[in-house]
């Protein structure tokens, strides 16, 4: 699908004769080559316009997504009012409702929240709508927040492509599996305040909630997020809303997307040796050279993995680089809410089919290593003690998910202001049963220990 038009010719299905004009002005959303979402004016009105691609299911497509904007407002619920469907003069299939004023996207609220107490807040009121949605028979299949557009305390429904109308109120095993899915955003430790978010839902359907329910929805809980969990990370592999993925003749990587673009990326790939050799040099070894490097106003650790030989590049393109595997388990242990640099991006130069070299890099983070604060005669005993307790808690967050770090030394644990966060992530492995874990911990442990 083209870029979008600047006007849009319509015939109503209801009356072909009744030809309308609306102008568009801006592109809210871009589907590939299935769908355009644009913000237009028709008839002097702010409206929302959604174009369906020239497809053979295109109709059925733009029909049912019609069907359910009316039945959506014939059971009131909020949704964007249902103003026209028609075809445009290249005969695509046009969706035209009324566009919300002042209201934002609840998945942008999200993202822009870092308060816990208000993205609790935000879940419980989605949770009280899903509850309004139940009664009046609608569950909405695609459960996720760019779903929804929130107006002061009013919530919209945006698409309803997924959604399924029944002739009775949702049941109370559908119901708490649609709380499980949308409640699953937040991380396990936050596991108590779901529960109170549905007792909230309960009581809004006149439910007690049993020991039963609440086992159920935990272990939905958990289930969807780790299907979320691997979503993600497919998702870090690929240009998203929020990643770049760049591929030219002898180079391939990820970047995100806010970095890709402030850094003029290819430039920085390009002079990414010059700019760690001229950086502050934290490491020069064999197997990897790591550097912290200032790039566009923001501080950066690069850490480069060297290439020692063919065997060594063909075992790694097999295996994968330690740089993606780096930036894979950096972003699973920001989904499990367990502190490591932010991570910005990695690279792989290759040599035909093979990965001659990779780098990672990260956000700077100021800190200590563990190792100067227990060593240090001026370090008095409380912030030792903290230091010693706070590592503890974070050992016990892997133990928890059954995860090791595979190069546990104190070089890799830095200390911040607010709590120990962990480094070079590249051996890290989620182990699938508690023996392999046992055993690969006793080694983590060990290795820390001979620092002593």
């Amino acid at each position: 699908m083209a870029a979008f038009p600047s006007k849009l010719t319509l015939c109503p299905v209801s009356d072909e004769s009744d030809v309308q004009t609306i102008r568009c002005t801006a592109a809210l959303r871009i589907l590939g080559e299935k769908r355009q979402v644009l913000e237009a004016a028709w008839n002097g009105k702010p409206v929302v316009a959604k174009v369906f691609a020239k497809s053979p299911k295109a109709y059925f497509h733009a029909k049912k997504n019609w069907r359910g904007l009316l039945q959506l407002h014939k059971r009131g619920i909020d949704t964007p009012k249902p103003l026209l469907f028609a075809r445009d003069s290249q005969s695509r299939w046009v969706i035209v409702t009324e566009k919300i004023q002042n209201a934002q996207n609840v998945r942008y609220i999200w993202d822009n929240t870092t308060e816990k107490e208000k993205k609790i807040e935000l879940l419980g009121l989605l949770t009280r709508h899903l509850a309004r949605h139940h009664k009046k028979g609608v569950i909405q299949k695609d459960i996720h927040l760019g779903n929804y557009l929130l107006k002061e305390n009013s919530v919209f429904v945006l698409d309803p492509d997924k959604i399924k109308f029944l002739k009775e109120p949702v049941n109370k095993r559908t119901a708490f599996e649609q709380l499980a899915h949308l409640n699953s955003i937040l991380p396990e430790e936050y596991n108590n305040e779901i529960e109170r978010i549905c007792e909230q839902y309960a009581g809004l359907r006149d439910w007690s909630l049993t020991n039963r329910n609440l086992s159920f929805l935990r272990k939905r809980l958990s289930a969807y997020r780790k299907k979320s969990t691997r979503k993600f990370l497919k998702k870090s592999l690929r240009t998203s809303r929020r990643f770049r993925k760049i591929k030219l003749s002898n180079l391939r990587g990820i970047a995100e997307k806010n970095f890709y673009e402030n850094t003029d990326f290819l430039k920085f790939v390009e002079n990414i040796d010059d700019l760690m050799r001229n950086g502050q040099i934290i490491k020069r070894g064999n197997t990897c050279f790591v550097s912290l490097v200032e790039t566009a106003g923001m501080r950066t650790v690069i850490k480069r993995y060297n290439h020692k030989g063919l065997i060594h590049s063909i075992r790694h393109t097999i295996k994968k680089s330690r740089a993606r595997r780096n930036w894979l388990n950096s972003h699973l242990l920001t989904i499990l809410n367990i502190p490591t640099p932010k991570p910005l991006a990695f690279i792989e130069k290759t040599r035909g089919p093979l990965i001659w070299q990779s780098y990672f890099i990260s956000k700077y983070v100021q800190g200590r290593r563990l190792h100067d604060i227990l060593r240090e005669k001026n370090t008095d005993n409380e912030n030792r003690k903290k230091a010693i307790k706070d590592f503890d808690k974070l050992v016990a967050k892997l133990s928890k998910h059954r995860i090791t770090h595979g190069d546990l030394k104190h070089p890799n644990i830095i200390i911040t202001e607010d709590g120990p966060l962990l480094t070079d992530l590249d051996a890290m492995k989620v182990h699938k049963n508690s023996f392999a874990y046992r055993l690969a911990h006793r080694r983590d442990i060990k290795r820390l220990k001979k620092q002593k």
